[in-house]
């Protein structure tokens, strides 16, 4: 495969099924954020550890939302794409304790 031929891939536009794929995406982690914000704030008197948990939930799956939305829009990730995903992955996983990786 040529240099030219790789540049052309990263520039073709996305297939509808993934176009539905990463809106789904998008509609999935929205759906599930509003449903934990609504458990969170109908449940009061909460432990500070269970506010923690909500609002971890909340927040990825905002970012899934985004990253569905974003991946929509933005359909070929830069050159360096698999590195600039690769390397907060990596980074994230060396900061969680032992227990929750497994």
């Amino acid at each position: 495969m040529t240099p030219e031929e790789v540049l052309a891939r990263l520039d073709a536009p996305l297939s509808l099924r993934r176009r539905v794929g990463y809106l789904t995406l998008a509609f999935t982690g929205l759906t599930a954020s509003a449903l934990i914000g609504l458990l969170w704030a109908t449940e009061p008197g909460l432990p500070t550890r269970t506010n923690v948990a909500f609002a971890v939930l909340v927040t990825i799956g905002l970012c899934w939302a985004v990253f569905g939305g974003w991946a929509v829009t933005h359909p070929a990730l830069p050159a360096g794409g698999a590195g600039a995903v690769g390397r907060p992955t990596v980074a994230l996983g060396q900061c969680l304790p032992a227990e929750v990786v497994g």
